[in-house]
């Protein structure tokens, strides 16, 4: 019966359509902020500390990235997340377009096989992706967020990310770009397995199965949602600020999916429904995406390289970044 329960809750199809929706909406979020912090660069607000608060592109796109988070999570809650984060990729795609159009950085012929390889490897991880789920319940939840494997894996991300932003983002955050975006990959990794986590809890409330308000670990997820997108749109903004969009949306993709399916197995263990066939499909569907991703960053090389990316915006003062 239990087991029946768990199988019910999973809707991947629907998690598939929301997720695509969602990866539209972020996709165009970063082409917009990026627009207001052109604008910056250009001399609009320069002399502000927050100058691109006053950008409508920019709050226009965290509008959007506002409204796809949200329907990003609704989809975690009802599919795998190990469905739904390699799907990620078509924000990717849709950055590299909109770039293209927008802020004329062009797309090479790398680029475009990047996006035909994207398209493949989120089709093979579609077809051989879980249709069920393990962890169904709240009280499950529990029990796998506090075991010692989980535990580990989230403090030596956490620390990690301290460490970047204490001791290296100061000295190396606005001549290397892995710097400020590895600090939000693993932030971002995390706070997608609260989002994750609380909507299990969601569920759990709303069928008054368990008294989920006053236990500590909803709080808990509550405090790491709220921490952990703050701290994310810090240091994307930081990234976007030094960097082309094109630049750090790849390496966002890459590193924030192998941190948060590993995450995600760990956690929710959502290989256990999975044959051996279809592990081996979703590897390689994920591997044929990453490999995308990279050729669709090596479209940079139309530009002049690395130092073409960071030499327009060395006009912005380092304080008007947040």
């Amino acid at each position: 019966m239990e087991e029946e329960d768990t199988y019910s809750i999973s809707h991947p199809f629907m998690g598939v359509l929301l997720s695509l929706f969602s990866a539209v909406l972020v996709g165009s979020s970063f082409i917009l902020q990026k627009k207001g912090h052109l604008s910056l660069t250009a001399g609009v607000g320069k002399h502000s500390n927050y100058g691109y608060f006053k950008q409508m592109n920019w709050w226009l796109g965290m509008l959007f990235m506002g409204l796809g988070e949200v329907i990003n999570f609704v989809a975690y809650t009802i599919a795998p997340a190990i469905l739904i984060t390699p799907l990620g990729a078509f924000r990717v795609i849709i950055s590299a377009i909109l770039s293209a159009i927008f802020l004329k950085e062009k797309l090479n012929r790398y680029g475009k096989l990047g996006v035909t390889l994207s398209l493949l490897g989120s089709t093979m991880i579609i077809i051989h992706a879980p249709q069920q789920e393990k962890i169904s319940s709240f009280d499950g939840l529990v029990v796998q967020i506090t075991s010692f494997g989980f535990s580990l894996y989230c403090c030596v991300l956490i620390l990690s990310s301290a460490y970047l932003a204490i001791r290296l983002a100061p000295r190396y955050g606005r001549s290397n770009v892995l710097v400020y975006v590895t600090i939000c990959n693993m932030i971002g990794a995390l706070t997608v397995l609260c989002g994750k986590g609380l909507g299990i809890a969601a569920k759990d409330l709303l069928n008054h199965t368990s008294n989920i308000l006053v236990h500590p670990m909803f709080w808990l997820l509550v405090i790491g949602n709220v921490i952990g997108v703050s701290i994310q749109l810090l240091y994307l903004n930081k990234a976007l600020a030094v960097f082309d969009a094109s630049a750090v949306t790849p390496l966002q993709y890459v590193f924030t999916n192998l941190f948060l399916i590993y995450g995600s197995m760990l956690l929710f263990d959502e290989l256990a429904y999975l044959a051996a066939t279809d592990c081996v499909g979703m590897l390689c569907g994920f591997a044929t995406i990453i490999v995308g991703v990279l050729l669709l960053s090596s479209r940079r090389g139309d530009h002049g390289g690395h130092d073409d990316t960071v030499r327009p915006h060395k006009l912005v003062d380092d304080k008007s970044i947040i």
